[in-house]
């Protein structure tokens, strides 16, 4: 019998819209595991606090890539240095679901598959996770880290989250407009900012494994790193293509304005090389410097449990591998 547990967001955007999903999880686990509903970050930390004592099977997170960070986050507080992580699950119920995408989860077929499932039935998938601290005290996990104009795309998204495809295309339509009469819109998305940045990359003189800090410091418009390829769509599955080393990261940046960056916006989804970028390397550390505060975004989500992520340093390294159960191959979900 597996021994599962199961975390799910109360305010993710499928529990928000279906209040009978958690009873569902209950009667489709019965005796196989528990199923925690968490809203907020003390409940979480309640919970996850004495989690290795239970040495659960598998840990299922039901939600998006912010609740993927969040739990991850607390859980590394707590989870002892010497014992190993059990395998993830990941149910997408999330505003974004990128991180369930590149494992090619897709439907609640998967938690049944799981609950039957043998140890060596199991696919495993395994993702690096970068650690995100800043010199605000914040410490973060997650997968996908950006600044600026990053940042600028997502708040004007969650404006309208329940149709975040739709506002996307209409904003980029906005944009198209707006880049030729330069406007408000325009300039909204054209700021930049003076960074101080610097990256651990490998030598590429003695084609050995030695490694050196590099500057990549100038005026960015805004600035991305994943651990993973994937956008989360079918034509940006290749778009961080050097995401493709353990235990490394692909981190780019643009000192472009937004409306020449724009033309390459179908190259980039693509995952071909962007000439004259300030910032592309595949890295284990990056380090941002800034005189003034500057804002960030970890896994899609701005605020850990309500604290901004907005800081004048910020480090982005390699924090750990976790295995992700992937869909069985023999039984399709």
């Amino acid at each position: 019998m597996q021994d599962i547990h199961l975390f799910t967001n109360q305010n993710s955007g499928m529990n928000l819209r279906d209040k009978y999903r958690v009873n569902s999880f209950r009667k489709l686990l019965a005796n196989n595991g528990r199923v925690y509903s968490t809203k907020s970050i003390e409940h979480l930390e309640l919970v996850v606090r004495n989690l290795h004592k239970h040495n659960p099977d598998s840990i299922v997170i039901d939600g998006g890539d912010g609740s993927w960070t969040s739990f991850l986050s607390v859980l590394m507080k707590y989870w002892p240095e010497d014992k190993k992580l059990p395998p993830f699950g990941l149910m997408p119920g999330g505003t974004f679901n990128i991180l369930s995408k590149q494992c090619g989860v897709k439907r609640q077929k998967y938690l049944e598959e799981i609950i039957k499932a043998r140890d060596d039935e199991l696919y495993m998938d395994e993702i690096d996770m970068f650690h995100v601290k800043d010199d605000k005290g914040l410490d973060s996990y997650g997968f996908s880290f950006g600044v600026g104009a990053p940042v600028t795309l997502l708040e004007e998204v969650y404006k309208r989250k329940r149709m975040k495809y739709l506002r996307i295309g209409f904003m980029a339509l906005r944009l198209l407009v707006s880049r030729v009469f330069r406007n408000k819109y325009y300039q909204l998305f054209n700021q930049k900012t003076p960074l101080d940045v610097k990256a651990l990359v490998k030598k590429t003189d003695n084609g050995g494994q030695e490694f050196e800090e590099k500057d990549y410091s100038g005026e960015y418009l805004g600035m991305l790193a994943q651990t993973i390829e994937g956008l989360g769509i079918k034509f940006g599955k290749k778009a961080f293509y050097k995401a493709n080393r353990p235990k490394h990261f692909h981190a780019m940046g643009t000192e472009m304005n937004i409306g020449t960056f724009m033309d390459y916006a179908w190259p980039f989804m693509r995952g071909q090389p962007i000439p004259n970028m300030g910032l592309d390397v595949q890295t284990n550390k990056l380090t941002i410097r800034s005189e003034n505060p500057i804002r960030y975004q970890v896994n899609g989500e701005m605020d850990f449990f309500g604290e901004p992520y907005c800081a004048n340093e910020i480090s982005v390294e390699h924090g750990l591998t976790v295995e992700i159960i992937k869909p069985s191959l023999k039984r399709k979900s």
